[in-house]
């Protein structure tokens, strides 16, 4: 909040809890600033069912972190927690009533999923495709050398008088 000498914010701004000397009579108006707009915003990670309602709230507003819905799942894993990151390597909330914090830009909470051991689970799209990708390189460097052995092979036996 601030002071300005226009009831519409378009005079002079005098900021609060400062101490200003005028030589004639000043009328000031309290003027409220508005601020801005974010977003909380759940993401189920490759799970299936509701999750928490997305949130509108002021900026700088302590919010407290839903709990996920009991219809909220994963086949073969168990809800663990609410992570900034969908890898869970970001800032952890358990998602019981208990976690709160103070937002100051838009964010997304995902579900963290582990398996049966307590393991965390990889999301859908990152972790689980590196396996491919990582056997895909290996089977074409496997076929490069593969090949290579044959043509040396067959160089050398081309080569050798009978």
């Amino acid at each position: 909040m601030n002071w300005n000498t226009s009831p519409d914010g378009s005079g002079d701004d005098y900021g609060a809890e400062r101490y200003y000397y005028f030589s004639e009579t000043v009328c000031l108006y309290a003027f409220w600033y508005q601020l801005p707009t974010v977003t909380l915003s759940y993401d189920a990670n490759g799970g299936i069912g509701p999750v928490p309602e997305k949130l509108e709230v002021s900026d700088w507003t302590t919010i407290t972190i839903a709990a996920p819905s009991a219809d909220l799942k994963r086949e073969g894993y168990e809800f663990r927690y609410w992570n900034t990151r969908p890898d869970g390597s970001g800032t952890g909330y358990k998602g019981n009533g208990s976690d709160r914090f103070t937002i100051t830009a838009d964010t997304t909470l995902y579900a963290v999923w582990t398996d049966s051991e307590g393991s965390i689970v990889p999301s859908p799209g990152t972790g689980e495709s590196s396996v491919l990708i990582i056997f895909a390189c290996f089977a074409a460097l496997f076929s490069v050398k593969a090949a290579s052995y044959v043509v040396i092979r067959r160089r050398v036996k081309g080569n050798v008088p009978d």
